[in-house]
């Protein structure tokens, strides 16, 4: 058993879910006394991990929304950015080396995520990728989950998808073991923004660059721009 003070865990979090995901148990003591206990999830909820994937794909192959020809995911999430004032980064440029994990990890992209909920978007690698739950974990930016959330508004705004069916999906996609990085504001001023300016990227999209270079951590994308540019600075694609 791995025992951490409460000042380390709060500003090492991402260490201390490193040893959790190895098999570790951690105990947290706070002011020399034990406060709480952190173990691995019991194996009978990482084969629940496994069945909700299957459930969320077959929710979007039954009753996912579509949407069209027309309209593509990133479409949906370009005009979700449009809309989202952002919000104030810390400066700072500190770089944190790739993990040595237990369990595989990777940066997830928000782009193939969406094609596990737009029926008419599915593809095979996002699917492929979202077999590999619980035996992976992906690492998102900060930025992630109010892309996603982003996308799915706007797809009820364009009247192509209900809020019934994105709470159904949002659930489902809650359950999934997706950590979300807490360096993207430090580096935002830094690297996330010279890599926009080198590659012509927006500061978004140089967000999942940037975590998978810094990480060291190969990029599952649907966005064939990302995936060009990520493959030319030596990021791998991830392969299920």
């Amino acid at each position: 058993m791995t025992t951490m003070g409460f000042y380390e865990a709060r500003t090492h979090l991402s260490q201390l879910l490193d040893h959790v995901a190895k098999g570790r148990t951690v105990l947290i003591t706070r002011r020399g006394k034990p406060a709480a206990l952190i173990s691995p999830l019991p194996r009978q909820e990482q084969r629940d991990v496994h069945h909700v994937v299957q459930e969320m794909l077959a929710f979007r192959d039954r009753k996912g929304p579509t949407l069209g020809g027309q309209v593509t995911i990133r479409d949906l999430i370009d005009e979700g950015r449009r809309f989202w004032a952002g919000t104030r980064h810390r400066g700072g440029t500190m770089a944190k080396k790739a993990r040595n994990l237990g369990v595989a990890e990777f940066v997830l992209d928000g782009s193939l995520a969406l094609a596990w909920y737009f029926k008419d978007k599915a593809d095979p690698y996002a699917d492929a990728v979202a077999a590999c739950f619980p035996a992976v974990r992906a690492a998102v930016p900060l930025i992630w989950h109010l892309e996603v959330a982003n996308a799915v508004l706007m797809g009820e705004r364009r009247q192509r998808s209900t809020e019934a069916q994105a709470t159904r999906w949002l659930t489902y996609l809650g359950f999934l073991p997706i950590a979300v990085d807490d360096e993207t504001n430090d580096q935002a001023w830094g690297e996330v923004l010279r890599m926009a300016r080198a590659h012509r990227l927006s500061a978004y999209d140089a967000a999942y660059l940037e975590l998978a270079v810094r990480r060291g951590l190969p990029l599952a994308t649907l966005d064939d721009k990302l995936k060009a540019i990520a493959s030319a600075v030596g990021v791998p694609a991830f392969a299920p």
